[in-house]
């Protein structure tokens, strides 16, 4: 009997041994993984908005030449019951009208029927040089009853004009921002806020143009960035 007390005594104590580098593995493992999970928690901090320590804030501006591109021509065929007519018709007027722009390379876009008997023409590029003479050679089909006149020579579009000397401005402030980044030792982030300081928002003539040049258009912008 007491041979086998013995016996089973000794075969705890082989448990115990067995369970012992067991437990030491699972701590191991688990002393690895909350390391692993802490610096991935640390690197996330790290990496988040939040680490972007600061900010700081630049201008920029730009400048866009405006340069008329366009001219218009407005004619009004005549339609009184006051004045004597003739057997030609304000449609006959309207198709001699319109074949003579385009003998001049006038596209069907740039004839435009605002209304019935008046027409509003875009002269462009060489006919704008000519402008004059594409007038009275309107005028010449029925100086009695087709009535021109000419605006003075415009841009087409102020909004691409905006765009274009707002696009300089925002170029302009990443460069200055860039080197200010760099000057400081800091990573540059993205932009955290944005003022248009034209009152037209930048581009247009009026209140945006260079005061000591009326065909400057101009654009100026404050942005604010974030750094690390």
């Amino acid at each position: 009997m007491n041979k086998i007390s013995s016996r089973a005594s000794g075969s705890g104590a082989d448990k115990g041994h067995f369970l012992s580098p067991f437990k030491l593995v699972l701590t191991l493992l688990f002393g690895a993984l909350t390391i692993y999970v802490l610096s991935l928690a640390n690197y996330s901090v790290i990496s988040s908005e939040s680490y972007y320590s600061g900010t700081i804030t630049v201008t920029g501006h730009g400048e866009v030449d405006i340069k008329p591109d366009v001219q218009k021509l407005s004619i009004e065929i005549l339609t009184s019951t006051s004045t004597p007519r003739t057997a030609t018709t304000s449609a006959d007027y309207l198709k001699a009208i319109t074949t003579y722009l385009k003998s001049k390379g006038v596209s069907d876009a740039d004839i435009k029927n605002q209304k019935a008997n008046f027409i509003v023409v875009k002269l462009r590029g060489a006919n704008m040089d000519n402008s004059k003479t594409i007038s009275a050679g309107v005028e010449k089909i029925s100086p009695k009853y087709i009535n021109v006149s000419l605006s003075a020579p415009e841009v087409d579009n102020l909004e691409i004009v905006k765009s274009r000397a707002l696009e300089m401005a925002l170029t302009n402030a990443k460069m200055n921002a860039a080197k200010v980044s760099r000057s400081l030792g800091a990573d540059l982030g993205k932009v955290v806020s944005f003022y248009d300081n034209n009152q037209n928002g930048g581009g247009y003539p009026a209140d945006s143009m260079a005061k000591d040049n009326p065909n400057l258009a101009v654009s100026d912008i404050t942005v604010s960035y974030q750094i690390r």
